[in-house]
């Protein structure tokens, strides 16, 4: 239960879109490490994403992260959709278990198991001249399943995982309390996945982070 905290939603689709390169990405955005250590350059313009080079239908390579702040109710929404699904993704959270409180699962054929369709609760958005979304930039298709308004969630007794299997063509609906800060790691399990960028940041409580001492070095990139 909330216990009348405001939740903040992100959706996360583990999948490998693209067209002549398919990375493997979060929201398209295929992971590249930083060029310095980030919680003591935290500010360097080199540890965001550009929008120009990312969107819904596109491909980028950065150090993508999302943030919130400390007691936030986080709701983590993983999706496995669009044109780069193909795969079940074991999902894995650094620095937190997460409650699972709902998997919406594809369609499938009830006598043989195939594969029919994605399930139609999430609303991937157009893809770019007739083509299939990248669902990068995924939302509920029921506009007022916001927050707690998702129905047939599992609030009481929800099992408690760091690491949940994210189903092709599905999601799963996460909840964590940003109650440790830090910039933790989560990231798809298959190691071919997480190394090929299937991987992103969460940039939890980032004012409740301890300053580097004064006159610590700075690092740079002389690469």
């Amino acid at each position: 239960p909330t216990n009348g905290k405001p939740i903040v939603e992100f959706f996360m689709n583990f999948a490998f879109p693209g067209h002549d390169e398919t990375p493997g990405s979060v929201n398209g955005r295929s992971f590249v490490d930083f060029p310095m250590a980030p919680l003591v350059q935290p500010h360097d313009p080199r540890s965001s994403c550009s929008r120009e080079d990312c969107g819904n239908n596109k491909i980028c390579h950065c150090p993508y992260s999302v943030s919130f702040s400390e007691g936030d109710l986080v709701q983590l929404v993983f999706v496995n959709m669009g044109a780069g699904r193909g795969w079940d993704h074991p999902i894995h959270l650094h620095g937190h278990s997460f409650q699972v409180v709902k998997i919406g699962f594809p369609v499938y054929n009830q006598s043989s198991g195939e594969f029919l369709n994605e399930n139609a609760d999430i609303d991937c958005g157009q893809g770019e001249k007739g083509a299939e979304s990248f669902c990068n930039d995924a939302k509920w298709a029921n506009r007022s399943w916001s927050l707690d308004g998702i129905p047939d969630m599992e609030l009481d007794h929800p099992p408690l995982k760091d690491t949940v299997v994210v189903p092709s063509g599905g999601y799963v609906v996460t909840r964590i309390k940003a109650n440790n800060p830090g910039l933790w790691v989560i990231h798809c399990h298959i190691n071919l996945h997480m190394n090929d960028g299937m991987l992103a940041l969460l940039n939890e409580s980032f004012t409740k982070w301890p300053a580097p001492p004064s006159g610590f070095p700075r690092c740079h990139n002389f690469i």
